[in-house]
């Protein structure tokens, strides 16, 4: 899986979760959240616990699509530190814009997409 998106825009993204992941939970996989990049340019981003489950897509710049469960608290607390990117440079010297980004690549530990999470009915 490899997308861009916007740090305000994934920092709202696992803020709605939030409130659903288990912060203390004897199932591990419970305190983790679902990314899932489509190949429609959305992020899916799923949290539950054994009784709710909460859902939201983002628009977002897919490169390869694919999921991973990945804890919420070490994701959250790594986008919130990214320094606020300022505004987006762009060249008007032709018809295309071009926007300069800050790079970031993090490794963490994660499971595979939909192992062990809970169904959320639709």
């Amino acid at each position: 899986m490899e997308l861009q998106i916007g740090t305000d825009e994934f920092s709202r993204a696992l803020y709605r979760a939030q409130g659903i992941v288990e912060k203390k939970s004897t199932m591990p996989i419970l305190g983790s959240v679902l990314l899932e990049a489509t190949e429609d340019g959305r992020l899916r981003v799923s949290a539950f616990d054994l009784e709710i489950g909460v859902t939201g897509t983002h628009p977002c710049e897919v490169r390869k699509g694919g999921g991973v469960a990945i804890k919420h608290k070490e994701l959250y607390d790594i986008v919130r530190a990214l320094p606020v990117p300022r505004e987006p440079r762009s060249s008007t010297s032709s018809d295309s814009r071009r926007r300069t980004t800050l790079p970031f690549r993090a490794r963490r530990r994660s499971v595979s997409s939909r192992s062990n999470l809970p169904r959320c009915s639709r």
